[in-house]
This record gives C-alpha cells, structure tokens and sequence, in this order.
C-alpha cells in the first residue's frame, strides 16, 4: 500500500516508522536550515493537529534512562519507545554523579514527583568516554567527569594495557577489553544509585516499585 493508502484506513494513526538512519547531516543541501524545515513539516503533519497529538502527550514516563550523550545511541529509537515514555538524562560516559546538580536533581525529581518505576543505565560498545578516560591530554573537565572511570584502573589494570602491550594485542582482543570496562563503568554507576539516599527511601516504601537495571 502507498503511504496514502495506509492513512485512509485510519486518518487518525501515525504509524511507527524507521528513519534514514544513514542520514547525514553534511550532506543537507542546506545545512540547519534543512534541520529547520523537517521539524515544520513534522510538526505541521494534519494527522498530528487532527489528533491533537501534543496537547494529549502527558510527561508521565515509567522509565528514567540514563545513557550516552554519543549521537548513535538515541534512547527513544532503540528502545522503540514513543513521545512521553522516558524520561532521558544523557552525558558523556552515562554517568552518575553524586556531585553533579544535573545529576540529582534529575534523579529527586523522577524518583520523588514523576515516580518512575525503572531507572536504566545505558551503556554502549565503542564509547569514546570510557576508551579515552584515562588519556593524558585531557582537560581538567574531562578529567573531573571521567573520575570514576580513571579509578577503574587502580583496581582492574589489566583493562588498562600500556601502548606497548597494546600494539601487541588483536582488533577482538581490543575491543574485548573495551567491552568489559563500559559493562564495569555501568555497574559503578548502578551501585551508587541504589546506595544514594533518595532511591533507599523509595524502597522503604513496599508499595513502591522501583527498579534499576544496568
């Protein structure tokens, strides 16, 4: 069926879709601009305005992701979850900072006013953040950022081989390695969420359900 077709069943569902994914913002003709224009076209689709698609999204989700700020790992798109279903904080290495504001107050506020029922911390294969936190060239921000993984090192070395050990190892071995440090920098960051104070008292109650996955 065309695409017109499709809308007569039913004038009122958008159907769920996957995008170009191989669509690169250096080749739009027009740069931003062309950015700009999607987002009218998306935003002015008729079905939308017929439905009144916007005032009925209701920010309610049952999951609180903490993931990547890398561009390839969208938490909407590969969870294939719709508008108003997650409730997203992203960063450099999907980190949990208990010093950070951001972090915190995200956390107080998703774990006390919106009542989520899941907090999920996403890592990925390939992260610059956690391949590059133990660089020497660092900023002092990064440096700052990247602590908790940096201390990875002081009690799993052997994920830290020196540049000589390194030329020395395979692509898979690499990249195994790698592996390994994103799932313990991801299990560091669900430890202290599930020893942080709001979380604790959210599991006094026994009627609360509150999860947290890694």
């Amino acid at each position: 069926k065309t695409e017109k077709d499709h809308a007569d069943d039913n004038p009122y569902e958008i159907r769920a879709y996957l995008p170009d994914l191989m669509r690169s913002f250096g080749k739009l003709e027009n740069g931003l601009q062309d950015v700009l224009n999607n987002n009218k076209r998306w935003a002015d689709t008729s079905q939308l305005k017929e439905m009144r698609f916007f005032d009925k999204l209701e920010n309610e989700p049952k999951l609180y992701w903490i993931g990547c700020s890398d561009s390839r790992v969208p938490p909407e798109l590969i969870s294939q979850l719709g508008f108003g279903q997650v409730f997203v904080h992203r960063n450099i290495a999907n980190q949990f900072k208990t010093d950070d504001v951001n972090s915190m107050s995200e956390l107080e506020f998703t774990v006390n006013h919106i009542k989520v029922e899941h907090i999920v911390v996403c890592g990925h294969t390939k992260c610059a953040g956690v391949k590059n936190a133990c660089r020497d060239d660092l900023g002092k921000n990064l440096v700052a950022w990247l602590s908790d993984i940096r201390k990875i090192k002081d009690v799993h070395p052997e994920l830290f081989p020196d540049q000589e050990t390194l030329s020395r190892m395979s692509h898979d071995e690499i990249d195994r390695i790698q592996e390994i440090l994103v799932e313990v920098n991801v299990a560091d960051q669900v430890k202290k969420l599930s020893t942080n104070d709001i979380v604790k008292k959210a599991w006094e109650d026994e009627k609360r359900k509150l999860a947290i996955h890694g």
